[in-house]
């Protein structure tokens, strides 16, 4: 099963990119939504309310795309283990 890496802050990103694989999934929550404003060369995925919280709407880039808590729940559901970067 693949595994959820969840960042919650810039810094955590390259730590995060150095052990994920191809079929895992990257989480941005809190502050790590600020990644999404970085060019990347991986999807990544960003938690709506931390987005409009930190006036980023329509500045993420294109291949970050903003889920909402209940796609947030489905994902922890499919993926395993649960990695929390901070």
């Amino acid at each position: 099963m693949a595994t959820l890496h969840l960042i919650s802050n810039v810094a955590s990103l390259d730590s995060c990119l150095a052990t994920a694989g191809d079929a895992d999934t990257i989480l941005l929550i809190e502050d790590g939504v600020y990644v999404g404003t970085q060019p990347h060369s991986r999807d990544l995925k960003a938690i709506d309310d931390d987005v409009r919280a930190r006036g980023l709407d329509g500045r993420l880039q294109p291949n970050t795309s903003v889920i909402s808590y209940d796609d947030f729940v489905q994902l922890a559901v499919e993926h395993q283990p649960i990695v929390t970067w901070c």
